[in-house]
């Protein structure tokens, strides 16, 4: 293995920041972390938050995430050259309607949503000449929210998904990607409407499941109250915002229903098997299920 060794003058031009100033709209888990991790690694010179709970606000500036921030989105993008949107996926449309008359030219604007779609092409819509959209998914994140959970390193070794179109600028691509890449993401492209298709399945099922796995149990406290580790680590993913998560399912509702039905069908084999009692079929299920499962945590 070789090492490159760096000077000190070459070790600070790495810190060298992409943009000046960036405004962050939505100071929670993942928008406080960015702020965290930007402030970290240089890539910025200034960071505003934008958000309606002030005290949340407050908490990001006492943390040192941010540098200043403002309740009125149209205020706090003014001069920005990134506008980063992190908050629930259902607000990007306005918005996006309600910042347009104050972004700057050359501004490119972001963000990290969980569905991309026809929203980036309707975000793409609404940016005026001269700004730039371009949707990105950090596939990081937990399942408490606030500032106040966020951390510098949630993205570190984590993949970012950015999703450009045939109308994205290259060199504003370029950007955005070195970008993440400094806050220690591994980043890849992906096509809008693949992304919609490939996370209904590893991500947005996986928290419908949760969530009903939690509602199968809730109201039987005999049951609950002996839930253990592995129905908490099972389940974990529950504790994420309602209303986020019906956005979600929401805007991708097609692609979400038929990862669903995929599902069903799955669940019913295992119960056919399980009813006829072919125990040997039902091991060989599950054997492929975790043998596909210990593939991924070794990936």
């Amino acid at each position: 293995m070789r090492f490159i060794k760096f000077g000190v003058c070459e070790l600070e031009a790495l810190k060298v920041p992409i943009f000046s100033k960036i405004t962050i709209i939505g100071v929670g888990l993942v928008g406080g972390s960015l702020a965290l991790a930007a402030r970290a690694s240089g890539v910025v010179s200034k960071i505003i938050g934008v958000g309606r709970n002030s005290e949340n606000l407050k908490q990001a500036l006492d943390m040192g995430a941010i540098d200043g921030f403002e309740t009125d989105a149209a205020a706090g993008v003014s001069g920005s050259d990134l506008v980063v949107l992190a908050g629930p996926v259902g607000m990007f449309n306005k918005i996006a309607v309600e910042i347009r008359p104050h972004l700057k030219a050359g501004c490119l604007v972001t963000d990290v949503g969980s569905v991309k779609g026809d929203l980036v092409l309707k975000l793409e819509s609404i940016m005026p000449e001269g700004v730039s959209f371009i949707g990105g998914h950090p596939i990081a994140g937990g399942s408490s929210s606030g500032a106040a959970f966020a951390r510098a390193d949630l993205f570190e070794g984590a993949r970012f998904i950015l999703t450009p179109t045939t109308q994205t600028p290259r060199d504003e691509l370029s950007r955005l990607q070195e970008f993440w890449g400094r806050l220690g993401s591994r980043v890849s492209l992906m096509d809008p409407y693949e992304h919609d298709k490939v996370f209904a399945a590893v991500s947005h099922l996986p928290h419908l499941v949760a969530y009903c796995l939690v509602n199968t149990v809730a109201d039987r406290d005999e049951v609950i109250r002996n839930a253990g580790r592995g129905f908490l680590d099972t389940t974990r993913i529950a504790s994420s915002p309602p209303d986020i998560w019906c956005d979600i399912f929401s805007m991708n509702k097609n692609n979400v229903l038929y990862s669903l039905s995929r599902f069903e069908e799955a669940l019913s084999d295992l119960k056919a098997l399980i009813e006829c009692s072919d125990f040997e079929s039902l091991k060989s299920e599950l054997t492929k299920a975790k043998e596909a499962r210990d593939r991924l945590a070794d990936s």
